[in-house]
């Protein structure tokens, strides 16, 4: 997994977007702000390096489907769109997560996490790692 190659990846599906946008850009500096979280999250929990950076790219993938979002509706509003599903779709039905990891080693694992990271409940995730 190569995490910078990620980043520069997301840095160009950005292009797609205004970036002066107030709201475009406050979901830029959660989706970092998330990253570095996941980064900070692995290390006190001694994760492997490669499971650090698996959670650092679920982080930076986790609201893709928010930048979509904010340009068809203008909102963040949970009621105008299901965010996390759409993510979902785009990345794994449409394919666009080979645009950020070339390897399907951690498809499942990402899926996940995206699937459900605005869930209350992590209900029927029984893998320790995928936790």
């Amino acid at each position: 997994m190569d995490l910078q190659y990620a980043k520069q990846r997301f840095e160009q599906y950005l292009d797609n977007y205004d970036r002066e946008d107030d709201k475009v850009r406050l979901k830029i500096v959660h989706t970092y702000g998330v990253t570095e979280c996941s980064r900070q999250i692995a290390k006190r929990m001694g994760l492997s390096d490669e499971d650090s950076e698996l959670a650092q790219l679920i982080g930076l993938l986790h609201d893709i489907g928010r930048f979509e979002q904010i340009k068809r509706f203008d909102s963040f509003e949970p009621d105008v769109m299901d965010h996390a599903a759409f993510g979902v779709k785009i990345l794994f039905e449409e394919g666009m997560i080979r645009q950020f990891v070339q390897e399907d080693a951690w498809d499942g694992i990402i899926r996940t996490a995206i699937a459900k990271h605005s869930d209350f409940r992590l209900e029927g995730v029984d893998n320790e790692r995928t936790l």
